[in-house]
C-alpha cells in the first residue's frame, strides 16, 4: 500500500513541475493537476489540500536529502554546503525560480532552520538568549533573501562567490 502512495505522490510531483513550466502555481487547478498526473481528485485530497502543498513537500524532501551529505558543518564544509546548494539551484534555475515565486520566503527560512545540520551550526554560535534567537532569525531570513535575489536576477557572480558573501555577512552578525 505504501508503494502505491509513493507512486501517486511521485506522479503529482512530476505533474506540478511540468505544469509550472507553463504557468504560475496560482493558475494550476487541482483538476488540471490530477489530469496531468493521471490520478483522481480523491487521491490528491488524501495527501494534500492545495497544489502549493506539493511544492512544499518537494522543497522539504530536497533540503532533507541534500543536508544528509553534511554530518558536521565546520567552516570549510559550511562554504561547501552553501556552494553546493547554490550550484544545485543554479543548475535547476527555472525550477528554483518557480519555487521561489510560488512559496513565501518565510517558508524557505523555516525549512532551512529545520535542517539538523543548520541547527547544529547555529547552536555552536548562539546561546539560548532571545537576542541570539533574533540574530539567528535575521541571519536565515537575510540568507534566503540573498539567495532569492541571486537566483531570480541571474546574478553574474558564481555560486561560490555568493556562498562566501552569505557566510561573511552571517559571521558578522555573531561577532
Amino acid at each position: 500500500m505504501e508503494s502505491k502512495i509513493l507512486y501517486s505522490q511521485t506522479l503529482l510531483h512530476q505533474a506540478i513541475l511540468l505544469l509550472l513550466q507553463k504557468k504560475s502555481i496560482e493558475k494550476i487547478t487541482v483538476q488540471e493537476l490530477c489530469k496531468t498526473a493521471g490520478v483522481n481528485r480523491t487521491t490528491f485530497y488524501n495527501h494534500y489540500e492545495r497544489p502549493e502543498d506539493i511544492l512544499r513537500e518537494i522543497v522539504q524532501q530536497f533540503l532533507s536529502s541534500f543536508s544528509e551529505n553534511y554530518v558536521t558543518l565546520d567552516p570549510e564544509s559550511a562554504i561547501n554546503f552553501v556552494t553546493h546548494l547554490l550550484e544545485l539551484m543554479e543548475t535547476n534555475r527555472y525550477l528554483s525560480q518557480q519555487l521561489l515565486h510560488a512559496l513565501p520566503g518565510t517558508y524557505l527560512s523555516e525549512c532551512t532552520l529545520a535542517l539538523p545540520i543548520v541547527q547544529a551550526q547555529l547552536h555552536a554560535f548562539t546561546s539560548s538568549s532571545a537576542e541570539s534567537s533574533a540574530i539567528t532569525s535575521f541571519a536565515v531570513a537575510g540568507s534566503v533573501s540573498l539567495i532569492t535575489e541571486w537566483i531570480l536576477k541571474d546574478s553574474h557572480c558564481s555560486a561560490r562567490e555568493e556562498a562566501e558573501l552569505i557566510l561573511k555577512l552571517c559571521r558578522q552578525l555573531y561577532i
